[in-house]
């Protein structure tokens, strides 16, 4: 019995189970955080919108449940047709279908268990995460059975669990379960394993499961057609091989063609739902998104403190390496495990909107997983390397479990922009002052508390008329500065500064009913060194990541004083789109 890699499924599943149901369990969160919301929301959206409102073209039914239920921020789910006047779904629906036996169930569990029949309440979101703990599940244990056929016990059991332990396939298969990543990991096994059996005994039903299973990938995300290079290329290991698979597929020509328009019946049902809506058989539904071919984003996606992949999951620099050995090896998969891989990586790094992270290669690790095993078989060569590669795996599973906690029940890391001060700033604490946000806009941090503070400007707004306009009541006196939906600019505040201090903190008091979630809609506290009319150096943070709904609080931050000649500072605050108001009042600055 191939007991080690058992266990290790065993240990994975638990992991899985436990994340998803106690750890972080979704289906019972409000909101965006909720299991149906964000992009799960775009992808699940036909269901409700062909089952229950039998409404796929105008969506009536939109504004009430993202008033009652806000899945996403914005409405971002589908997009109004010029043409038809329709709208059309952003998402395919590749994922709506995988989820449509869950839905049934929680459509037809929910009124008797005394919940609305709206497709958001908790019998669907319970439902959906259910369905997608139950892909993970079955994915985990499929490429067990897989790796078992071309690499030791031993070797699949360390695949699965450093997978699930120590990378962000945990975060995806655990808690996200319900994105497309998740699945889409398990149909690339699945796809393997029929690949395996195809050649081995060549059959129409293979190649019909072969073409089902290109198709759904393709239909979940339209990138993943590249899936049909693994059955194409599954087996080749060196030239003479690609030629005999060339004659190969000459003499079973019927069935690659039987696969290729099984593939093409499972994407008619997107045109079809294209031509419904809109009336056009193609349509473009990602807008204004798209890939740049020829400048991919290789560096700033793999490794920028923004949201590099290999930054966040270093556990799959491992896999990397492993297509050195894979090489050498020459398993008979070599040559699609390659092929798939590069032009996979290419694909995501082409990606106009790159910093959306590495979830994109989340479903490609189950064909990562052979340069992973063949890594693993290779340091067995070597006593003293083997030891530090476990050494070095346990250090990644940490900083895979510390990451995955801030993400969803930590304070320090939210998923935001990070910058490259923060990132060290905080990696591996488990919690840090609420200071150090200021980090996430800021390089420059004083870490001190200053002793010899020097007042040389402030500002109560006392004098300033203008400021009558403030829709809320001011913070301090009769008037407050403030930023709103329709006011989405300050004056400048300027003063000139004369002094051999090293630091500038500019401190103000701020009000926000309403905390701004959103960090590239927060307003910014700026502050701006000009000489002659020219920026000399410029500073800001957004004080809102500093405050919760209803605080009226002090905010500072320090900037280093230019050693270059400046003549004027100015301040001014600028809000880019919330239309929530904040209220700025007694701003002070000081040298030190």
């Amino acid at each position: 019995m191939k007991i080690y890699s058992l266990i290790s499924v065993f240990v994975a599943a638990i992991l899985l189970i436990y994340s998803n149901l106690f750890y972080y369990p979704k289906y019972n969160k409000p909101h965006a955080e909720a299991t149906i919301g964000w992009d799960v929301s775009g992808y699940y959206w036909y269901l409700p919108a062909t089952f229950i409102y039998k409404d796929v073209k105008k969506l009536a039914f939109a504004d009430t449940i993202l008033d009652k239920y806000a899945p996403t921020p914005n409405y971002q789910q589908a997009f109004l047709h010029e043409k038809s006047q329709n709208y059309v779904m952003k998402y395919p629906c590749g994922l709506a279908l995988q989820m449509l036996p869950a839905f049934f169930i929680a459509d037809n569990l929910a009124p008797p268990l005394g919940y609305e029949r709206d497709g958001f309440t908790l019998p669907y979101q319970l439902a959906i995460q259910l369905n997608g703990l139950l892909w993970a599940l079955l994915g985990i244990w499929l490429l067990r059975k897989l790796l078992l056929y071309y690499y030791e016990d031993r070797h699949a059991a360390a695949v699965i669990f450093l997978y699930v332990a120590g990378s962000n396939y945990l975060n995806y298969a655990g808690i996200d379960t319900a994105m497309t990543h998740n699945y889409l990991f398990g149909w690339y096994v699945i796809l393997m394993l029929q690949s395996r059996n195809f050649y081995q005994y060549p059959s129409a039903k293979t190649a019909v499961l072969i073409g089902l299973t290109v198709g759904i990938l393709a239909l979940t995300r339209p990138t993943e057609i590249i899936s049909a290079l693994i059955p194409l290329l599954w087996g080749v290991d060196n030239l003479e091989n690609f030629k005999q698979r060339i004659g190969f597929i000459f003499n079973n020509l019927n069935k690659y063609i039987l696969a290729a328009v099984c593939t093409a019946l499972v994407g008619f049902i997107q045109l079809a739902y294209w031509k419904y809506a809109s009336g056009d058989w193609i349509v473009y539904s990602y807008q204004d998104q798209g890939f740049y071919w020829t400048r991919p984003h290789v560096w700033a996606y793999t490794f920028s403190y923004r949201s590099g992949w290999l930054l966040y999951s270093p556990m799959l620099i491992f896999p990397i390496i492993g297509l050195i050995p894979l090489f050498f090896q020459r398993r008979a998969n070599v040559w699609a495990v390659f092929a798939f891989s590069l032009l996979n990586y290419y694909i995501v790094c082409a990606w106009d909107i790159w910093w959306y992270g590495g979830r994109a290669m989340v479903q490609s690790y189950a064909v990562w997983a052979f340069a992973f095993a063949a890594l693993l078989a290779w340091l067995e060569n070597y006593k003293w390397l083997n030891r530090a590669f476990y050494l070095v795996a346990a250090v990644f599973i940490y900083h895979n479990v510390w990451l995955t906690h801030q993400l969803h029940r930590g304070t320090v890391y939210d998923g935001s922009e990070v910058s490259e001060k923060y990132f060290w700033a905080t990696l591996g604490r488990w919690s840090v002052s609420l200071e150090y946000k200021k980090m996430l806009d800021t390089d420059e941090f004083y870490y001190e508390t200053p002793t010899n503070l020097q007042q040389v400007y402030s500002n109560d707004f006392e004098q300033d008329s203008s400021l009558n306009a403030n829709p809320e009541k001011s913070i301090n006196g009769q008037r407050s500065e403030y930023l709103n939906g329709e006011k989405k600019r300050t004056v400048d505040y300027n003063f000139p500064l004369r002094t051999d201090k090293k630091w500038l903190r500019t401190e103000a008091v701020f009000y926000q009913k309403q905390k701004e979630w959103t960090w590239w809609d927060m307003a910014q506290f700026i502050v701006r060194f000009t000489h002659q009319g020219k920026v000399v150096k410029e500073k800001f943070i957004r004080p809102t990541r500093l405050m919760n709904d209803g605080d009226t609080k002090p905010v500072f931050f320090d900037i280093k004083i230019p050693e270059t000649t400046f003549d004027s500072v100015s301040i001014h605050f600028w809000n880019t789109e919330s239309p929530k108001t904040l209220l700025i009042d007694d701003l002070k600055v000081s040298v030190f």
